[in-house]
């Protein structure tokens, strides 16, 4: 395998053949990932484990615990369990929560459209009168430049803050399930 495998994006996946049984698999995380009581929160996660988030019989998806600040940009992993003969397959990814991905998609959605609408009502003049310079539209203009420009630079600024992460959550994950009989690497 690659010394690169770090550098993937975020839709990219990696698959780990294991000599481990899905059960085995899954009582490991369980046992190393604290409650995610509060979703962003790293403060208050209700637990001393070093990973907070969910676990399931055949997937889990789970974050490295930070004590300091909170970012709800930080990478999740994302993982499935497959039963095989020789063991267990799992399968991960890694990405923003989906309640993040959701709330841009969302802010986006609104803040996009009316911004377009404004702009071309100061394009062409549609107010009868013209749009004069001390126009309540100009604000309103600056207003959704600004929420529109906010998206991106949040984003940017949390996977900034939380660049480090990624190579974290797969060293956390190759700890706890030991020695991979295959690890491929898929980009996305």
């Amino acid at each position: 395998m690659q010394d690169g495998v770090y550098s993937f994006a975020m839709s990219d996946e990696i698959r780990y053949i294991v000599r481990l049984k899905p059960e085995e698999v899954q009582s490991r995380l369980a046992g190393a990932v604290g409650i995610d009581l509060l979703t962003f929160s790293g403060m208050f996660s209700g637990t001393d484990k070093e990973a907070v988030g969910d676990v399931d019989q055949t997937k889990f998806r789970f974050r490295m615990r930070a004590p300091i600040y909170q970012n709800p940009f930080r990478p999740y992993l994302f993982g499935k369990i497959e039963s095989m003969p020789e063991g267990s397959r799992i399968v991960v990814k890694v990405g923003v929560h989906p309640v993040s991905k959701w709330f841009m998609i969302l802010w986006l959605g609104f803040a996009g459209p009316l911004w377009l609408l404004l702009v071309l009502v100061i394009l062409t003049n549609n107010f009868g009168r013209g749009v004069s310079p001390g126009s309540n539209v100009w604000f309103m203009l600056l207003v959704f430049t600004s929420l529109v420009l906010a998206a991106p630079a949040m984003v940017g600024l949390g996977r900034f803050l939380g660049r480090s992460e990624k190579p974290r959550l797969i060293a956390f994950l190759e700890q706890l399930l030991g020695p991979a009989v295959e690890k491929t690497f898929t980009p996305g």
